[in-house]
């Protein structure tokens, strides 16, 4: 295929996905514990993170139901009104027209 590579070129062709995986693993096992959040002094800001999360999941419910609500009033008020009867034709024009 290629004929300026050798057997040892397909070789380290081959083994560069392997070798890129074992460096990344290396890589995470050494700055695995050296993220910001190992400090003692972080630990009780997860709790204002959760408290704000919850507080806006149910913001959001909120919205929810009340759109929820609005869309059974809006089905409830268009199931209610009469619906338009179908526009009538002249007595003797039956043909439908076409576009030609």
């Amino acid at each position: 295929m290629f004929d300026y590579l050798d057997w040892w070129g397909y070789l380290l062709l081959g083994a560069l996905p392997g070798l890129s995986f074992l460096l990344g693993v290396a890589w995470g096992r050494r700055h695995r514990g050296r993220s910001p959040s190992s400090d003692r002094s972080s630990l009780a800001q997860p709790d204002t993170v959760t408290t704000s999360l919850i507080d806006a999941v149910d913001s959001v419910q909120r919205q929810l139901d009340e759109l929820a609500e609005r869309q059974d009033f809006s089905e409830r008020l268009l199931a209610s009104r009469p619906s338009p009867a179908p526009p009538q034709s002249p007595a003797g024009d039956h043909r439908v027209p076409t576009p030609v």
